[in-house]
């Protein structure tokens, strides 16, 4: 069943998931070092087998994770004895979004494309507003996280990169 510890101290929730409480076998952490995160729970390695799942893709180089489910476009196998965590394979990919769901307005789904379209056909750079061989910085963050605070911050570090390089 699923337990309410968000009041509870690292502690006390773990103790609730460990031997003398629910005896979890396989805690999924899927915060990672994110907003949010419970690492001091998972620090504390309740269950016998602590491992992440999608919610920071990265290796976490921690000692209380020993596994991360991960897939070859996220580790690409060649670059696995890099991480600290033994990678669990999920294949072709774990990570898909559903921004063309979520956000049709930005998909391309309003034109009529359905995903295999969108997914082969490439945007020309006029279309979408960009000048010919101007450097394009990308954000693939959900949307949520682009905030109008952190949108506005972009041109100054964009301007500050720049002129870093000139």
């Amino acid at each position: 069943g699923f337990r309410e510890i968000n009041g509870l101290d690292d502690d006390a929730a773990a103790a609730l998931m460990g031997p003398r409480g629910d005896s979890l076998h396989v805690l999924v952490d899927l915060m990672g070092y994110t907003h949010g995160a419970r690492d001091g729970v998972v620090a504390l390695q309740p269950a016998p087998l602590v491992m992440g799942f999608k919610g920071f893709m990265g290796s976490l180089g921690a000692a209380w994770l020993s596994h991360m489910v991960v897939d070859p476009v996220a580790v690409p196998p060649d670059l696995a004895r890099w991480h600290d965590e033994a990678g669990v394979y999920l294949a072709p990919c774990f990570s898909p979004a559903a921004h063309a769901h979520n956000h049709p307005e930005i998909s391309g789904s309003e034109r009529g494309e359905g995903r295999k379209e969108r997914a082969e056909r490439r945007a020309e750079r006029r279309e979408i507003g960009l000048p010919e061989g101007a450097f394009v910085f990308c954000c693939f963050n959900s949307l949520y996280k682009a905030r109008a605070d952190c949108f506005i911050a972009w041109p100054l570090f964009v301007k500050h990169f720049l002129d870093f390089l000139s």
